[in-house]
Parts: C-alpha cells; structure tokens; sequence
C-alpha cells in the first residue's frame, strides 16, 4: 500500500500565499512609481533617488534579528499581523510626505516594519508546509512573490495615468491592508517557544549563517546585473530591455513549479549546485553575446538558475534547527540578499 504524502495545499497556505501576494504586489508598485514621484513632486535628483531601494534594504537588514527572535520568544501570529497592518500604514502614509528627506524617513519606517512582516511571513510558511514537501512549500510560495514584483510595476502605470500619485498609493495601501486582513484568517500550527535568557547569539542561527552567505554571493550577482542593465542593453543596440525582467521572471515562475518537488525528492546538494552552475551560464551569455539572442537567454538563465538554488537553501536553512528557532534561521538566511541591496 502506498502511503499518501501529506496534504500541501491547505486553506492556510493558500490565505498565507494570497496575503503573502498583495504584499508584494504592492511592494512592486512602489518600486516602480517612487523614482517618478520623487522627481516630479519632491524635486529630487538623480542621485538622490538611488537612496531610496537602499534604505528599504538596510533597514529591513536591520530588523531581522530582532524579528526572528520575537516571533520564536513570542509567537508568530500577533507579531506578523500587527506589523502587515503598520507597512500598510506607511503605504498610506506616502501621499502625506511633503520633501524628500520625508519620503526617506517613510522608507525607513516601512523597512523596518516590512522586514519584521516578512520575516514572519517566511517564518510561517515554513511551519504550515509539511516536512517531507517542504522544498515544495517553499518553492510555490515563493513564486507568488515573484508574480508579485512582476505584477506590481505593471499596475502602477495605469494608476499613474495624469500624474495621480495619491491614487496609487491608495491603492497600494489596500492591497497591502487586505494582505493583513487575510493574514488574521491564518490557523497557525502550535511551536513551541524559545524559553531562554536573551542573548546575543539569540539573534542568530550560526547553522543558517553559511547558507546566508551562499544566498548573499548569489543574489549580489543578480543584482549587480539589474543595476545597470537597461544602460548595458543601450550600449549594445538592443530595444526593449525592459523585457529582461519579464523573461527572467518567467524563468523563476516556470523553474519554480518542479525545482521544490525535485529538492524534496534527491535533497539539496545537486540542486544548488545546479542553481549556481545555470546562473553562472547566465552571467556568460550576457558578458560574451552580445546580440537580443543572448541577452533574453541570459534573462532566462538567471531567473531559473536563482529559483532552483533559492528554495533548496532556504529549506537547508530551516531544516536543520529546531522550529522554535526557525525564526531566527529565516532571519539569518533572509539578511543575505537583505545585504545586496537593490
């Protein structure tokens, strides 16, 4: 008799996964519409709008150890609902900053409340997804959040039609306060809790620090590559660069339907390096081939080669500490692209 594997998709993953979505949707929302909003309404320079991916970085980077000790010293539900209902604030809020220095201080508030949500959130999921599917788990939910960087930019542009930035983030502040809504509906699997005295070495999990190291190299690569790609495909007499997003994100979508169930199967060590080896084709392709052909391969090849190592290391990341400590795993693992920046 065949045993049958144990259920993955739950009403709790799929609530997490919406909620999860939204975030994102309109994280990418306001990725794409700030630059704008900062130059046309706050008279910044160009110099001064690339403070702006950075300061939600190092902020989130910031918070990170403290959130993954609170959610394992208190629990994850409180701590994951009231901080989504704070950057939902802090999206609202944007429509209320009258200088830059303002917009800044913003995003330095929506960082740190976003890094405590989202390492909460990724805290969560790795509670909710069975062990023996967790590659899995991980891997779908994190294609939500790609799905959501990819729709977010794309629906600011309507929204933006005549200069309407309020709209905008109007709107984006209730896709985010529907996302904490969703989130009150989550059962949440009983952890037991870190009873320990507070200590320094709390804020970390040194099992999950190499894998932050992996995800750092990994994940610097790929943004170092993001930074200054529509500049490199205008040297090189490609049009439509910005189609480079789309068919990287197709590469993580499409990589990330098969890769989770494949880590779950033969484990992690061929998969990452797999990831890292296909990446690495990719950096290649766009170095040495210059032409539209080799361009969208290169797209192509980083999304897949980073979706196939990314959930694989941060199932390696969790799965090898106790789940009361799996929010400081996901802290320390998460601070690795934290510490790339944008």
């Amino acid at each position: 008799m065949i045993a049958s594997r144990p259920r993955l998709w739950t009403s709790d993953f799929v609530l997490l996964s919406l909620s999860g979505l939204l975030l994102v949707v309109s994280q990418g929302m306001l990725l794409a519409a700030l630059p704008l909003y900062a130059v046309s309404c706050l008279g910044a320079s160009p110099a001064q709008i690339g403070m702006l991916p950075g300061m939600v970085s190092i902020a989130a980077l910031i918070a990170r150890p403290a959130a993954g000790y609170a959610v394992d010293r208190w629990g994850r539900r409180w701590i994951h609902i009231v901080f989504l209902f704070l950057v939902a604030g802090f999206i609202f809020g944007h429509s209320l900053v009258a200088s830059f220095v303002a917009l800044l201080l913003n995003r330095l508030a929506y960082g740190l409340f976003y890094g405590v949500a989202n390492t909460a959130t990724s805290t969560i999921v790795t509670d909710l997804v069975p062990a023996e599917r967790r590659g899995e788990g991980i891997g779908y939910f994190g294609m939500t959040q790609t799905l959501g960087l990819a729709i977010g930019p794309a629906l600011a542009l309507p929204l933006l039609a005549g200069g309407n930035y309020p709209r905008l983030f109007a709107f984006g502040g209730g896709l985010s306060l529907a996302a904490a809504i969703l989130a009150v509906w989550v059962r949440h699997p009983v952890v037991g809790r870190v009873q320990a005295h507070f200590h320094l070495s709390s804020l970390f999990e040194r099992r999950a620090a190499w894998i932050g190291a992996i995800v750092f190299g990994s994940t610097f690569g790929v943004g170092s590559i993001l930074s200054f790609i529509t500049l490199y495909a205008t040297q090189a007499g490609i049009e439509r660069s910005g189609l480079f997003y789309t068919v990287q994100a197709a590469g993580t979508v499409l990589t990330r339907l098969w890769s989770g169930p494949l880590y779950d199967r033969y484990g992690p060590r061929w998969l990452v390096g797999a990831g890292m080896a296909i990446q690495a084709v990719g950096f290649l392709l766009l170095a040495l081939w210059r032409a539209p052909v080799g361009f969208f391969a290169a797209a192509f090849a980083t999304g897949v080669g980073l979706s196939i190592a990314f959930p694989a290391l941060q199932a390696m990341a969790v799965g090898g500490v106790a789940a009361s400590r799996r929010g400081a795993a996901n802290a320390t693992f998460l601070m690795g692209q934290d510490l790339r920046g944008h």
